[in-house]
Protein backbone atom coordinates (compact mmCIF):
# COMPACT_ATOMS: atom_id res chain seq x y z
CA UNK A 1 0.00 0.00 0.00
CA UNK A 2 1.15 3.33 -0.99
CA UNK A 3 2.19 5.30 2.38
CA UNK A 4 4.23 8.75 2.22
CA UNK A 5 5.77 9.71 6.33
CA UNK A 6 4.07 12.84 7.49
CA UNK A 7 7.07 13.06 9.03
CA UNK A 8 9.07 13.83 5.79
CA UNK A 9 6.67 16.75 5.23
CA UNK A 10 7.94 20.34 5.86
CA UNK A 11 6.04 22.58 8.40
CA UNK A 12 6.71 26.17 8.06
CA UNK A 13 5.62 29.14 10.35
CA UNK A 14 4.86 31.63 7.86
CA UNK A 15 3.50 31.45 4.35
CA UNK A 16 6.37 32.95 1.47
CA UNK A 17 4.92 35.42 -0.94
CA UNK A 18 4.77 34.24 -4.38
CA UNK A 19 8.19 34.10 -6.46
CA UNK A 20 6.88 36.82 -8.39
CA UNK A 21 6.91 39.57 -5.77
CA UNK A 22 10.87 38.10 -4.38
CA UNK A 23 12.26 40.35 -6.38
CA UNK A 24 13.44 42.89 -4.51
CA UNK A 25 13.70 44.32 -0.63
CA UNK A 26 11.25 46.98 -0.73
CA UNK A 27 7.97 46.81 1.83
CA UNK A 28 4.72 48.56 2.17
CA UNK A 29 3.77 49.21 6.17
CA UNK A 30 1.13 51.11 7.62
CA UNK A 31 -1.88 50.96 10.17
CA UNK A 32 -5.11 50.08 11.02
CA UNK A 33 -6.78 52.39 13.43
CA UNK A 34 -10.26 53.37 14.79
CA UNK A 35 -11.58 56.79 14.34
CA UNK A 36 -9.80 57.14 17.90
CA UNK A 37 -6.76 56.21 16.46
CA UNK A 38 -6.39 52.71 18.64
CA UNK A 39 -4.53 50.16 16.90
CA UNK A 40 -7.23 47.16 15.52
CA UNK A 41 -6.08 44.10 15.67
CA UNK A 42 -6.40 40.47 13.44
CA UNK A 43 -7.77 42.55 10.42
CA UNK A 44 -7.35 40.56 7.01
CA UNK A 45 -5.15 42.89 4.88
CA UNK A 46 -4.40 41.84 1.08
CA UNK A 47 -1.68 42.83 -1.15
CA UNK A 48 -3.18 42.92 -4.88
CA UNK A 49 -1.58 43.41 -8.13
CA UNK A 50 -2.41 46.16 -10.20
CA UNK A 51 -4.81 43.58 -11.93
CA UNK A 52 -6.47 42.59 -8.67
CA UNK A 53 -4.57 39.13 -8.24
CA UNK A 54 -4.12 38.85 -4.47
CA UNK A 55 0.17 38.10 -4.12
CA UNK A 56 0.00 38.37 -0.16
CA UNK A 57 -2.01 38.30 3.15
CA UNK A 58 -1.37 39.39 6.90
CA UNK A 59 -3.24 40.55 9.80
CA UNK A 60 -2.67 43.19 12.02
CA UNK A 61 -0.94 42.71 15.33
CA UNK A 62 -2.69 44.06 18.63
CA UNK A 63 -1.25 47.66 17.62
CA UNK A 64 -3.30 47.67 14.17
CA UNK A 65 0.16 47.28 12.20
CA UNK A 66 1.02 45.02 9.14
CA UNK A 67 3.69 44.77 6.42
CA UNK A 68 4.32 43.32 3.21
CA UNK A 69 8.36 43.12 2.38
CA UNK A 70 10.61 42.28 -0.41
CA UNK A 71 8.29 43.53 -3.16
CA UNK A 72 9.54 44.22 -6.73
CA UNK A 73 8.93 47.04 -8.87
CA UNK A 74 4.94 47.72 -9.68
CA UNK A 75 1.69 48.54 -8.43
CA UNK A 76 -0.31 47.45 -5.84
CA UNK A 77 -3.30 47.70 -4.04
CA UNK A 78 -3.43 47.33 -0.17
CA UNK A 79 -6.96 46.41 0.72
CA UNK A 80 -8.30 46.57 4.24
CA UNK A 81 -10.50 43.65 5.00
CA UNK A 82 -12.87 44.65 7.13
CA UNK A 83 -16.04 43.58 6.39
CA UNK A 84 -17.83 41.29 8.88
CA UNK A 85 -16.87 43.66 11.65
CA UNK A 86 -19.11 46.78 11.73
CA UNK A 87 -16.46 48.79 9.03
CA UNK A 88 -16.14 49.16 5.71
CA UNK A 89 -13.82 47.26 2.87
CA UNK A 90 -10.72 49.66 1.99
CA UNK A 91 -8.34 50.05 -0.35
CA UNK A 92 -5.37 52.02 -0.97
CA UNK A 93 -3.34 51.79 -4.52
CA UNK A 94 0.68 51.88 -3.81
CA UNK A 95 3.20 52.56 -6.60
CA UNK A 96 6.35 50.76 -5.81
CA UNK A 97 9.01 52.40 -7.35
CA UNK A 98 12.74 53.07 -5.84
CA UNK A 99 15.17 55.70 -6.60
CA UNK A 100 17.68 53.48 -7.22
CA UNK A 101 16.50 49.92 -7.66
CA UNK A 102 19.76 48.90 -10.51
CA UNK A 103 22.21 49.56 -6.99
CA UNK A 104 20.40 47.42 -5.01
CA UNK A 105 18.28 50.53 -2.92
CA UNK A 106 14.92 49.63 -0.96
CA UNK A 107 12.30 51.77 0.18
CA UNK A 108 9.57 51.45 2.81
CA UNK A 109 5.98 52.95 1.21
CA UNK A 110 3.76 54.05 4.03
CA UNK A 111 -0.55 53.81 4.06
CA UNK A 112 -2.36 53.48 6.77
CA UNK A 113 -5.97 52.85 7.11
CA UNK A 114 -8.70 54.78 9.51
CA UNK A 115 -11.61 52.48 9.59
CA UNK A 116 -15.35 53.94 8.76
CA UNK A 117 -18.06 52.16 10.08
CA UNK A 118 -20.48 50.78 7.43
CA UNK A 119 -23.73 52.41 6.30
CA UNK A 120 -26.45 52.10 9.41
CA UNK A 121 -23.82 51.48 11.59
CA UNK A 122 -23.09 54.50 14.18
CA UNK A 123 -20.06 56.49 13.78
CA UNK A 124 -16.87 55.87 15.98
CA UNK A 125 -16.03 58.74 17.82
CA UNK A 126 -14.32 57.20 20.45
CA UNK A 127 -12.24 54.00 21.53
CA UNK A 128 -14.94 51.69 21.39
CA UNK A 129 -15.23 49.33 18.57
CA UNK A 130 -18.31 49.80 16.17
CA UNK A 131 -21.49 48.29 16.60
CA UNK A 132 -21.67 44.69 15.91
CA UNK A 133 -17.87 44.70 15.32
CA UNK A 134 -16.63 40.76 15.37
CA UNK A 135 -14.97 39.29 18.03
CA UNK A 136 -11.17 39.30 16.59
CA UNK A 137 -10.83 43.09 17.53
CA UNK A 138 -8.45 43.87 20.14
CA UNK A 139 -6.77 46.77 21.56
CA UNK A 140 -5.26 47.40 25.47
CA UNK A 141 -3.85 50.78 27.05
CA UNK A 142 -0.49 49.85 27.30
CA UNK A 143 2.17 51.84 29.70
CA UNK A 144 4.60 54.03 27.84
CA UNK A 145 7.73 52.25 29.16
CA UNK A 146 6.37 49.20 27.93
CA UNK A 147 5.42 50.47 24.43
CA UNK A 148 9.18 51.96 24.44
CA UNK A 149 10.50 48.76 25.08
CA UNK A 150 8.12 46.48 22.57
CA UNK A 151 9.08 48.41 20.03
CA UNK A 152 12.44 47.87 20.69
CA UNK A 153 12.17 44.16 20.63
CA UNK A 154 10.50 44.56 17.24
CA UNK A 155 13.44 46.80 16.04
CA UNK A 156 15.80 43.97 17.25
CA UNK A 157 13.63 41.16 15.76
CA UNK A 158 14.09 42.95 12.26
CA UNK A 159 17.77 43.21 12.81
CA UNK A 160 17.85 38.95 13.81
CA UNK A 161 19.14 40.53 16.96
CA UNK A 162 17.48 37.83 18.44
CA UNK A 163 19.59 38.06 22.28
CA UNK A 164 18.79 42.23 22.27
CA UNK A 165 14.53 41.37 21.23
CA UNK A 166 14.44 38.74 23.47
CA UNK A 167 15.55 41.59 26.45
CA UNK A 168 13.61 44.31 25.52
CA UNK A 169 10.44 42.05 24.89
CA UNK A 170 10.87 40.28 28.28
CA UNK A 171 11.57 43.63 29.76
CA UNK A 172 8.12 44.91 28.43
CA UNK A 173 6.13 42.08 29.57
CA UNK A 174 7.63 42.94 33.67
CA UNK A 175 6.78 46.14 33.11
CA UNK A 176 3.15 45.13 31.63
CA UNK A 177 2.36 41.43 32.28
CA UNK A 178 -0.69 41.04 30.29
CA UNK A 179 1.00 42.98 27.00
CA UNK A 180 -0.49 41.27 24.68
CA UNK A 181 1.80 41.91 21.72
CA UNK A 182 4.48 40.92 23.58
CA UNK A 183 3.67 37.92 24.85
CA UNK A 184 2.88 36.81 21.47
CA UNK A 185 5.85 38.49 19.67
CA UNK A 186 7.86 36.44 22.47
CA UNK A 187 6.24 33.03 22.52
CA UNK A 188 6.30 33.29 18.46
CA UNK A 189 10.04 33.64 18.31
CA UNK A 190 10.70 30.73 20.69
CA UNK A 191 8.26 28.58 18.88
CA UNK A 192 10.39 29.45 15.64
CA UNK A 193 13.70 28.43 17.41
CA UNK A 194 12.69 25.08 18.98
CA UNK A 195 12.39 26.91 22.81
CA UNK A 196 9.70 25.24 23.32
CA UNK A 197 9.47 24.91 27.13
CA UNK A 198 10.08 28.90 27.53
CA UNK A 199 7.56 29.55 24.18
CA UNK A 200 3.89 27.31 26.23
CA UNK A 201 3.31 29.48 29.36
CA UNK A 202 3.61 32.73 27.11
CA UNK A 203 1.19 31.69 24.43
CA UNK A 204 -1.06 30.38 27.33
CA UNK A 205 -0.93 33.73 29.23
CA UNK A 206 -1.63 35.49 25.45
CA UNK A 207 -4.68 33.48 24.85
CA UNK A 208 -5.71 34.80 28.69
CA UNK A 209 -5.56 38.13 27.69
CA UNK A 210 -6.80 37.56 24.10
CA UNK A 211 -8.70 35.04 23.71
CA UNK A 212 -9.49 35.52 19.91
CA UNK A 213 -5.66 35.33 19.08
CA UNK A 214 -5.55 32.77 16.93
CA UNK A 215 -1.67 33.64 15.82
CA UNK A 216 -0.99 32.85 19.66
CA UNK A 217 -3.30 29.86 19.92
CA UNK A 218 -1.23 28.32 16.71
CA UNK A 219 2.17 28.70 17.99
CA UNK A 220 1.03 27.26 21.47
CA UNK A 221 -0.50 24.26 19.99
CA UNK A 222 2.92 23.46 18.02
CA UNK A 223 4.60 24.03 21.61
CA UNK A 224 2.37 21.70 23.43
CA UNK A 225 2.54 18.94 20.79
CA UNK A 226 6.63 19.21 21.15
CA UNK A 227 6.44 18.73 24.39
CA UNK A 228 4.14 15.79 24.29
CA UNK A 229 1.23 17.34 25.40
CA UNK A 230 -1.04 15.92 22.39
CA UNK A 231 -4.44 17.00 23.29
CA UNK A 232 -3.94 20.27 24.74
CA UNK A 233 -1.56 20.90 21.58
CA UNK A 234 -4.64 19.67 19.10
CA UNK A 235 -7.06 21.64 21.23
CA UNK A 236 -5.16 24.97 21.00
CA UNK A 237 -4.72 24.34 17.14
CA UNK A 238 -8.22 23.83 16.67
CA UNK A 239 -8.90 27.01 18.47
CA UNK A 240 -6.47 28.78 15.36
CA UNK A 241 -8.31 26.93 12.96
CA UNK A 242 -11.38 27.75 14.20
CA UNK A 243 -11.18 31.65 14.76
CA UNK A 244 -9.33 31.68 11.50
CA UNK A 245 -10.08 29.47 9.20
CA UNK A 246 -8.47 30.88 6.17
CA UNK A 247 -4.88 30.14 8.16
CA UNK A 248 -3.22 27.56 5.66
CA UNK A 249 -0.24 26.57 8.01
CA UNK A 250 -2.64 26.59 11.02
CA UNK A 251 -4.95 23.85 9.11
CA UNK A 252 -2.05 22.18 7.56
CA UNK A 253 -0.59 21.37 10.78
CA UNK A 254 -3.69 20.72 12.48
CA UNK A 255 -4.98 18.29 9.39
CA UNK A 256 -0.79 16.57 9.81
CA UNK A 257 -1.69 15.59 13.74
CA UNK A 258 -5.10 14.19 13.39
CA UNK A 259 -3.70 12.39 10.17
CA UNK A 260 -1.82 10.65 12.92
CA UNK A 261 -5.20 8.86 14.20
CA UNK A 262 -7.02 7.11 12.21
CA UNK A 263 -10.10 7.96 14.00
CA UNK A 264 -10.06 11.50 12.45
CA UNK A 265 -8.88 10.55 8.95
CA UNK A 266 -11.69 11.94 7.25
CA UNK A 267 -11.38 15.24 9.29
CA UNK A 268 -7.75 15.54 7.96
CA UNK A 269 -8.77 15.05 4.48
CA UNK A 270 -11.01 17.66 4.67
CA UNK A 271 -8.65 20.13 6.76
CA UNK A 272 -5.46 19.24 3.81
CA UNK A 273 -8.51 20.08 1.01
CA UNK A 274 -9.37 23.09 2.08
CA UNK A 275 -5.16 23.99 2.41
CA UNK A 276 -4.80 22.71 -1.25
CA UNK A 277 -7.77 25.04 -2.06
CA UNK A 278 -5.94 28.05 -0.15
CA UNK A 279 -2.90 27.74 -1.13
CA UNK A 280 -2.14 24.41 -2.90
CA UNK A 281 1.31 25.64 -4.72
CA UNK A 282 2.67 27.03 -1.97
CA UNK A 283 2.25 23.96 0.49
CA UNK A 284 2.55 21.21 -2.24
CA UNK A 285 3.06 18.50 0.52
CA UNK A 286 -0.62 18.93 1.69
CA UNK A 287 -1.16 17.18 -2.01
CA UNK A 288 1.19 14.56 -0.80
CA UNK A 289 -0.71 14.02 2.94
CA UNK A 290 -3.99 13.53 0.95
CA UNK A 291 -2.24 11.39 -1.41
CA UNK A 292 -1.05 8.82 1.75
CA UNK A 293 -4.89 9.00 3.37
CA UNK A 294 -6.49 8.24 0.46
CA UNK A 295 -4.52 5.42 -0.22
CA UNK A 296 -5.13 4.37 3.08
CA UNK A 297 -8.48 4.45 2.50
CA UNK A 298 -8.19 2.30 -0.85
CA UNK A 299 -9.16 5.46 -2.35
CA UNK A 300 -6.46 4.92 -5.33
CA UNK A 301 -8.24 7.17 -7.93
CA UNK A 302 -8.15 10.60 -5.29
CA UNK A 303 -4.62 9.42 -4.29
CA UNK A 304 -3.37 9.45 -7.64
CA UNK A 305 -5.13 12.93 -8.51
CA UNK A 306 -3.51 14.40 -4.80
CA UNK A 307 0.08 13.10 -6.25
CA UNK A 308 -0.44 14.54 -10.24
CA UNK A 309 -1.72 17.86 -8.38
CA UNK A 310 1.61 17.46 -6.51
CA UNK A 311 3.35 17.04 -9.14
CA UNK A 312 1.68 20.13 -10.95
CA UNK A 313 2.43 22.41 -7.65
CA UNK A 314 6.21 20.95 -7.71
CA UNK A 315 7.55 20.34 -10.81
CA UNK A 316 10.96 20.72 -9.77
CA UNK A 317 10.88 17.72 -6.98
CA UNK A 318 13.55 15.40 -7.09
CA UNK A 319 10.93 12.41 -6.92
CA UNK A 320 9.16 13.36 -9.93
CA UNK A 321 9.70 9.83 -11.90
CA UNK A 322 9.22 7.60 -8.76
CA UNK A 323 6.03 9.55 -8.03
CA UNK A 324 4.93 9.08 -11.58
CA UNK A 325 5.50 5.51 -11.37
CA UNK A 326 3.28 5.21 -7.92
CA UNK A 327 0.45 7.02 -9.88
CA UNK A 328 0.32 4.57 -12.35
CA UNK A 329 -0.03 2.08 -10.09
CA UNK A 330 -2.65 3.94 -7.96
CA UNK A 331 -4.15 3.77 -11.63
CA UNK A 332 -4.07 0.24 -11.77
CA UNK A 333 -5.07 -0.50 -8.38
CA UNK A 334 -8.24 1.90 -8.99
CA UNK A 335 -9.32 -0.73 -12.22
CA UNK A 336 -8.45 -3.30 -10.25
CA UNK A 337 -11.39 -2.58 -8.09
CA UNK A 338 -13.70 -1.31 -10.13
CA UNK A 339 -13.75 -4.63 -12.33
CA UNK A 340 -13.55 -7.21 -8.79
CA UNK A 341 -16.67 -5.13 -8.38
Amino acid sequence: MFAISLATIALTLTLSLPTSLLQGRNSIEGRVTTAGNKGVANIPIFLLTDGYSQRGQTYTDGSGRFRFRNLGIGNYYVQVEASGTGYERQSQRVEVSPYAPIGGGAEIFRVDFVLRPEKGAKQVTSDEPAPGANRLLFAQDVPKAAQEAFQQGEQSLKKNDLKTAEAFLTQAIQIFPDYFDALEALGSEYVKHDFFADAAPLLAHAVEVNKNAWRSYYGLGIAEIELGRRPEGIAALRHAVALNPKSANSTMRLALELAKDERYTDEAIELLTNVTHMVGKQLPGAYLALASLHSKKKEYSQAAAALEEFLQASPSSDQRENIKRKIQELREKENKTKSND
